[in-house]
């Protein structure tokens, strides 16, 4: 990684670190909203599978509820935005205010963002309420113990709570495997081995407790993930609209603005397209080799960002200027 990258990544990561804290309470606003939607007896009509997900889980109740999630999501593109003007700045001195919150292209950039956000949360949603309702069958629950507490997982991704259902199998038959689970809640540690030791079951309202906080981890390790993604999307994306509008108020040269694939190397295992992908150069406006117009838009995980660079416009050399008395004599040697 080039000293130029790694400057460029620590900057990308610090902008974030400001915008995700506000993303992340609207989007815990969003699931307890989601969570209040629904009614116990709902909740129980869903666990019998006397109504659908589709109906309680509908579209239109989700937007009213993601709503503060929405306006979240416009705020940190404006914010984003303005965190960007240091860099325009620092390559275009003369330029003053660029972004325009309301210009179509914006609004419809903001939007697509949106829909990308709502589309992910709407999903996740459905899916755990289904795996839970299944898993809870199949452990033999009762319909209101299940109704008590699907609420409780609507903020945990789907396989996280098969996790918590294992967690919950493993303390039952005092498995000491439970301390693979690296978001288990560690201050139980301590009282699960003595009582693997002594051979003394835990109860199970204790094992309901320990699990209980383990889904706590991971819902908030669920909410960072998203959160984090949605924040480095916003800003991604204000990055490239801010040089856009400058480009079309006239502040810099369309043909010198060239946008640089920078890849974050965080991952554990990165994407080989993406590694392959550090460093490649296009113009602003034109998408990367691998079709994405900002890199890793939509990829959960991926930290990659574009690095936006102005650069000497290469002109054409102009032909030789020809007067009146160069004409006369070149016409005079080609016979004219």
């Amino acid at each position: 990684m080039t000293p130029a990258n790694a400057a460029h990544i620590r900057t990308v990561q610090a902008r974030i670190r400001k915008l995700q804290p506000d993303i992340a309470r609207a989007y815990l606003r969003a699931l307890r909203q989601i969570a209040d939607l629904l009614t116990t007896e709902e909740l129980e009509d869903i666990v019998a599978g006397r109504r659908t997900f589709a109906e309680l889980f509908s579209d239109e109740s989700l937007a009213r509820a993601t709503a503060g999630y929405r306006g979240a999501i416009r705020q940190s593109v404006q914010d984003g935005a303005r965190l960007v003007v240091p860099d325009l700045r620092a390559q275009v001195p003369r330029i003053a205010a660029v972004f325009n919150f309301l210009d179509p292209r914006v609004i419809q950039a903001i939007r697509a963002l949106e829909t990308s956000a709502m589309d992910t949360l709407a999903a996740q949603v459905r899916e755990v309420a289904r795996a839970y309702v299944e898993n809870g069958i199949r452990d033999g629950k009762g319909i209101p113990a299940m109704a008590r507490e699907l609420r409780t997982v609507i903020g945990i991704a789907p396989h996280q709570e098969r996790y918590v259902d294992n967690l919950a199998r493993e303390l039952r038959e005092m498995s000491p495997r439970f301390k693979d689970r690296v978001l288990r809640d560690k201050r139980y540690d301590r009282l699960i081995l003595r009582a693997i030791k002594e051979g003394k079951p835990l109860s199970e309202p204790k094992i309901a407790q320990i699990a209980s906080a383990y889904t706590r981890k991971f819902s908030a390790y669920n909410t960072e993930v998203v959160t984090r993604q949605i924040t480095l999307d916003s800003f991604r994306e204000a990055n490239r609209l801010s040089w856009e509008q400058a480009v079309a108020d006239g502040y810099v040269d369309a043909d010198s603005v060239f946008k640089v694939w920078v890849h974050s190397g965080l991952p554990k295992d990165p994407r080989p397209e993406h590694v392959a992908l550090n460093g490649t150069a296009v113009r602003y406006n034109q998408p990367f080799p691998n079709g994405q117009q900002v890199p890793g838009e939509g990829q959960f995980g991926c930290g990659c960002s574009a690095r936006f660079e102005v650069r000497p416009v290469r002109r054409l050399a102009a032909p030789p200027r020809i007067t009146s008395r160069r004409f006369a004599g070149a016409a005079a040697r080609v016979g004219v």
